[in-house]
């Protein structure tokens, strides 16, 4: 049986059908756009609907048949159709103080018998002061006939309960429920860890919200009655799904189906990118957009059209008639048809096919080299010449990236390339900063002298990109603006790599300018840290395979996985590296885990260990051990096999245990889990620092962060009381003294940030933080890591109501 991947080009005019076997191989054929695919849809431009001056956010259709759009140039507009290819602006409501960043409908009711727009709006603050509150405004016209207020930060999206009810969500991490007769919040939906991004309403009176800390919740009432976990990062859509349940998605860049019971029914992957919106057919056919240009129609878990676009898809939805209407960063809403009678004339097609293809040039190369130039495999038999040097190579007709491992002297991928637009104008090549590539490095100045990097990929939309390095570090939201705009002025459209040997060597990027904004915590720290790119899957298996050949032919022969195990391994694997998304092992692989695997010798562990700590990222998997883990209790299985001095661990056993410990606080049951057993986790992973590998000190100083974060958080009461926290700043402490002044800035700062938040927690752990003398080690490191991101912890104002580093809590 062969799967079948319809994938649309870049380039509109053509086709490409890729048929995956089992096996690998694949075959490829090439269609022309007047050719009907047995499995796909020929969609075209419809219209356009020009008039916005920012980008347009949020888009809905109304009972007249209408169009109502939202944007950042603080208006919403009404299109009306004047013909079978032509929607015009009947309307431009204006009276926003800030961003329009959502839009609904309002039927026909008792209070607005003509029916109304409703439409939210971002907040504006400066200097902690609120300069323009997130209101909601209710339309008649182009009158506003009442204003909502209640929430604190944006009000990002908007919906229409079956009761007539308003729900509104918003970056405050609430939900409100709102009368529109009264004009009041009769309900606040509150639970949620970060921004509330989307909700949909039932028949039975249940709300579904879906939010930035990764999960969707059911509510009756005001209280919480599930919470459905899968995505692994912000949920940003949510959908009805006729007969099934509901289909949600978000940055995690898939789509889920799931029954309302809390089953996920299929995971849909296509996009490169976040998916920003969806929208579903009566038929069931999904439609979605997304930050990667495009928009995608979904049938039976297949895609069967791409809809590519000049800039991210911010909203779709569907018209009555079914065709597709969609919102775009370039500012122009576009209506999307499959009925050859509703098709743009000629001239206007191939005007839209040109601003494609100029698009489309762009993708065929890697930060201004072309792919063709790249070279191959074999540039990887040389080593590098330095810890961390990057390499870009080509496989097929992608570009991935190696860093040099020099403690075990081989290149290890660390993902794939983002493609960047032609053209020159820039300086240097493409820069790597914590695993991953950039074609600019931006020094954003938090405080007087400290300085956070902020990378950024040509073609990212700047807003995007500025929201999500502000959860990452703690940051105001009212910073999003300022950020995004000094992105948009400084991030050159064009980059060109060296023309020379080395030229894929990781090159020092020209220094910046600075933005600058308030001072912001870095103590206590309030995000932890995890690993979660998985290494080269062919090389697990087969250094997996090679352990499990030596076994058998030793004394421990019973540990060797026969023929069906084996296979079992294999899905162990597949579901580690999420290649079946909605899959979970089986017992007799768990069993295999349990039984044999993790019993095997402990200089043989790291594959396995490699791939157990990306299981712990499934929340299937975490299912399985949290409610298991009287008679599977895999953290103290791990801690007791791989505990030890260095002598008898080796090194890469160490680093794969300590990183499989620090994934375990990635989910809030498997962080209950592992908190629990620190007793035996901290001693496990004590005197990391005698190894001298700067991978080991990196796992273990993130682990120390985890642990402070948790230990703050509940004010050590979940992670084992004072001892284990006397424990975590003791392993610190020694990890500074012994490394402090000559492991990686990322080491260094990961361990200080620890101490700090520790220390944090009250007047006993700060006692014994000054009791292992933690404030001498931080000078010197200070004067050996003059860098902003270690200067940023460390840093010593005389201000001290904002003194918030090391020297604070000491």
């Amino acid at each position: 049986m062969k799967l079948m991947m319809v994938k649309i080009l870049r380039f509109p005019k053509y086709y490409e059908i890729m048929n995956d076997d089992h096996d690998g191989r694949k075959e490829k054929e090439g269609l022309g756009l007047g050719q009907k695919m047995s499995s796909g849809d020929i969609w075209k431009l419809r219209c356009e609907l020009v008039g916005h001056e920012q980008d347009i956010r949020s888009i809905c259709t109304i009972t007249d048949g209408s169009i109502v759009t939202c944007s950042r140039d603080k208006s919403v507009r009404k299109w009306s159709k004047v013909s079978e290819r032509q929607f015009e602006a009947s309307a431009v409501l204006l009276g926003h103080e800030h961003f329009v960043a959502c839009v609904a409908e309002v039927p026909p009711c008792k209070m607005h018998p003509q029916g109304a727009v409703v439409s939210g709006g971002y907040d504006r603050t400066m200097s902690g002061q609120t300069i323009v509150k997130p209101v909601i405004n209710i339309w008649e016209g182009d009158s506003i006939v009442g204003t909502l207020e209640g929430h604190t930060l944006t009000v990002c999206g908007l919906t229409i309960s079956p009761t007539g009810h308003l729900v509104s969500v918003s970056w405050d991490k609430t939900a409100r429920v709102w009368d529109l007769e009264s004009r009041s919040c009769v309900s606040v939906l509150s639970g949620h860890e970060q921004a509330v991004w989307a909700a949909i309403c039932f028949e039975d009176g249940s709300i579904l919200t879906g939010s930035a800390d990764k999960t969707i919740k059911r509510w009756k009432g005001n209280v919480c009655e599930h919470t459905y976990t899968g995505h692994s990062d912000c949920v940003r859509a949510l959908a009805h799904f006729p007969g099934v349940g509901f289909a949600s998605a978000g940055n995690d860049c898939s789509i889920r189906l799931w029954a309302l019971s809390g089953d996920c029914l299929m995971v849909l992957n296509g996009h490169q990118s976040f998916v920003y919106s969806l929208s579903v057919f009566p038929s069931g056919d999904i439609v979605s957009s997304s930050e990667d240009k495009t928009c995608k129609v979904w049938r039976d878990g297949n895609c069967v059209a791409t809809l590519p676009h000049t800039g991210s898809v911010w909203a779709v939805c569907t018209l009555p008639d079914g065709d597709i209407v969609t919102a775009c960063a370039d500012g122009i809403a576009r209506v999307f048809s499959r009925d050859t009678s509703r098709f743009a004339d000629a001239d206007v097609l191939a005007a839209y096919d040109a601003s494609l293809a100029s698009q489309a040039i762009a993708a065929q190369e890697v930060g201004g080299v072309k792919m063709s130039e790249l070279p191959g495999l074999e540039a990887l038999e040389a080593p590098g010449t330095k810890d961390g040097a990057t390499k870009i190579i080509r496989v097929d007709e992608k570009a991935y990236a190696y860093s040099w491992n020099s403690g075990e002297s081989k290149w290890d991928q660390i993902g794939v390339v983002v493609d960047g637009p032609a053209g020159g104008g820039g300086d240097g090549g493409q820069v790597m900063m914590d695993g991953r590539t950039y074609d600019r490095i931006f020094d954003i100045e938090i405080d007087e002298g400290v300085t956070l990097k902020l990378g950024y990929n040509y073609g990212q939309n700047p807003y995007a990109v500025a929201q999500e390095f502000i959860w990452n570090n703690d940051l105001p939201q009212d910073h999003l603006e300022q950020i995004a705009q000094f992105i948009d002025k400084n991030a050159n459209q064009g980059v060109t790599l060296g023309a020379h040997d080395a030229m894929y060597e990781s090159q020092k990027p020209a220094k910046e300018t600075f933005v600058t904004f308030a001072s912001e915590e870095h103590i206590p720290r309030k995000a932890m840290i995890f690993f979660e790119l998985p290494g080269k899957q062919e090389a697990i298996e087969k250094k997996a395979m090679e352990f499990n050949d030596a076994l058998a032919n030793s004394m421990d022969e019973n540990l060797a996985m026969n023929s069906e195990e084996k296979i079992y391994f294999a899905n162990l694997v597949k579901v580690a590296f999420g290649k079946d998304a909605i899959s979970k092992p089986s017992n007799n692989e768990y069993a295999l885990l349990r039984n044999k695997l993790l019993k095997w010798p402990v200089g043989n562990l790291f594959p396995v260990l490699d791939v157990l700590r990306l299981l712990v990222l499934n929340p299937f998997v975490v299912n399985y051990l949290v409610k298991n883990a009287e008679d599977f209790d895999v953290v103290k299985a791990v801690a007791s096999v791989t505990s030890g001095p260095a002598a008898s661990v080796p090194a890469a056993t160490r680093i794969m245990s300590t990183r499989f410990f620090v994934n375990c606080f990635r989910s809030t049951d498997m962080r209950g889990l592992i908190s629990k057993r620190l007793d035996v986790v901290l001693p496990a992973t004590n005197g990391s620092v005698s190894y001298g590998n700067a991978q080991v000190n990196l796992a273990y100083a993130t682990l120390l962060l985890n642990v402070a974060v948790q230990a703050y958080e509940t004010k050590a009461a979940e992670v084992g009381g004072m001892e284990q926290v006397k424990r975590a700043i003791s392993g610190g402490a020694e990890f500074l003294h012994a490394a402090g002044k000559t492991e990686s800035e990322d080491s260094v700062y990961r361990a200080l940030a620890a101490v700090g938040t520790l220390a944090s927690i009250d007047d006993k752990s700060r006692a014994l933080v000054k009791e292992f003398q933690v404030q001498a080690v931080a000078n010197e490191i200070k004067a050996s890591h003059p860098s902003d991101k270690v200067c940023a912890v460390c840093f010593s104002s005389t201000d001290h109501a904002h003194d918030l580093c090391v020297y604070h809590w000491l």
